[in-house]
């Protein structure tokens, strides 16, 4: 067996078909070759980071670090996020993940990247932090907007009426918060002029892209759970009555849609949708990161509320 570090312009398209082959395997989902190139060049330096493991011409485990411009404060840094790990069933228990990981993050370490942050699945999630002595930065949350109740949960059809009724009193009630404008700044956030160019020419570019007067948010129609969904992916500038007005949008447009979702961490309590609690979350999303650059990257970027991340970092959608 033997690892390879390329870089995704230097990976030949019958590479990426096996690894994605592998992907198939391993998530049991599908993706086309084409989207390979779409999804790891579209970032801040045009590649990624590939770490990929083969046993003679046979592709039994990757991983993919992907650089992305960030900002400290005001001042641009970038920093990797560690995407699609995965191991050939096979090939489980023989060492093969850790030396994936130190590879990544060789090659990011070379090409001038402070930090490396990561969202592990459940499975992942003990072994990056026991094992690999990543730092725990904290979970995201999950906040919700119920709008047909009947059609998340078959059995309670006959609550539909009330809870329609429900929903658009919270949506109504939503627009209180207009005169909460206070837009609020992490101190490590994303270079808009960067990542927004980049991140949403993944998965074919199917995304919702709404720009008027001074705001700007994203949102994607999925599935989660074997449901269909929209989750409001980002919002920018970030403020209560701009996070109200995009939900109260998507309720407007997305008329089939049964819930609307978002994951991050938000510095409010918005009006328009409700914190689902940690025990009945549907998904846990840990955020986790490894500094290479300590005398850049602070200690304080281990807490996450100083971090702007949600599922626009994340590559489920």
């Amino acid at each position: 067996m033997e690892i390879l570090t390329k870089k995704t312009t230097d990976i030949m398209s019958e590479e990426a078909q096996g690894i994605y082959d592998l992907f198939e395997l391993v998530f049991k989902k599908k993706r086309n070759v084409a989207s390979f190139y779409d999804e790891y060049c579209n970032t801040s330096k045009g590649y990624s980071y590939h770490a990929i493991a083969k046993d003679g011409e046979k592709i039994i485990a990757h991983n993919v670090y992907v650089p992305f411009k960030y900002l400290k404060d005001n001042i641009p840094f970038y920093l990797a996020l560690s995407i699609d790990a995965m191991v050939h069933p096979d090939y489980r228990g023989k060492g093969l993940y850790g030396r994936l990981v130190e590879a990544c993050g060789a090659a990011a370490i070379r090409d001038g990247c402070k930090m490396r942050i990561g969202f592990p699945n459940e499975n992942s999630y003990p072994v990056q932090i026991r094992k690999f002595k990543f730092n725990d930065i904290g979970s995201l949350n999950t906040y919700c907007l119920p709008v047909n109740i009947g059609a998340i949960y078959k059995k309670l059809r006959i609550l539909t009426p009330i809870g329609k009724l429900f929903t658009k009193i919270i949506i109504g009630f939503s627009v209180l918060s207009k005169w909460s404008k206070q837009e609020y700044l992490y101190k490590y956030r994303k270079d808009r002029s960067d990542f927004d160019t980049h991140r949403y020419k993944w998965f074919d570019g199917d995304y919702e892209i709404v720009e008027y007067e001074s705001i700007k948010f994203v949102y994607k129609n999925s599935d989660f759970k074997g449901q269909q969904a929209t989750f409001l992916m980002d919002v920018f500038p970030l403020s209560k009555k701009n996070f109200d007005e995009a939900c109260r949008y998507i309720y407007r447009h997305e008329k089939t849609t049964p819930i609307i979702l978002y994951v991050g961490n938000l510095p409010f309590f918005p009006l328009s949708m409700m914190r689902i609690p940690k025990f009945i979350e549907p998904k846990h999303f840990h955020f986790v990161g490894k500094i290479f650059d300590k005398e850049f990257i602070d200690e304080d970027s281990l807490k996450i509320n100083n971090w702007e991340v949600n599922l626009s970092n994340y590559d489920l959608l």
